[in-house]
């Protein structure tokens, strides 16, 4: 009688349940990727949000224009309506947590140093290329 090797012994149900399981991976990676995406454009976000209100509130001046300005809190608004799951992982999570794009002088964050020195550097930079 025919002995099948070791070497073939699998059946078809192996095959589709292997190439399942990296299809799904794939999409697990690819889902991460997203995430990741979103994750790092909403805190751009954040950080533009706060670095400008520190350059408007604080500093009394302005780098950008208000429909600018406007366009990114919308933005933001809207990627944390969007994706409420993954703002845990973000950065500045106490200032935004209860987030309108009508706000901006009240951001505890205003007076975060690093905030602060970025705002000034932004400031020096653009007086300097003007």
């Amino acid at each position: 009688m025919f002995q099948q090797s070791n070497l073939f012994d699998f059946n078809l149900f192996d095959l589709l349940d292997t190439s399942k399981n990296i299809i799904e991976e794939k999409q697990i990676n690819k889902n991460n990727t997203h995430e990741k995406k979103i994750i790092e454009l909403i805190n751009k976000r954040r950080r533009q949000v706060l670095v400008h209100s520190c350059i408007y509130y604080r500093l009394n001046d302005s780098l950008i224009d208000d429909y600018t300005y406007d366009k990114w809190a919308r933005e933001l608004e809207n990627l944390q309506d969007m994706y409420p799951d993954l703002l845990e992982d973000c950065i500045y999570k106490d200032d935004f947590k209860k987030y309108s794009s009508a706000t901006g002088y009240d951001f505890k964050s205003l007076g975060d140093p690093r905030i602060l020195n970025r705002a000034i550097k932004l400031l020096r930079f653009s007086k300097q290329n003007i």
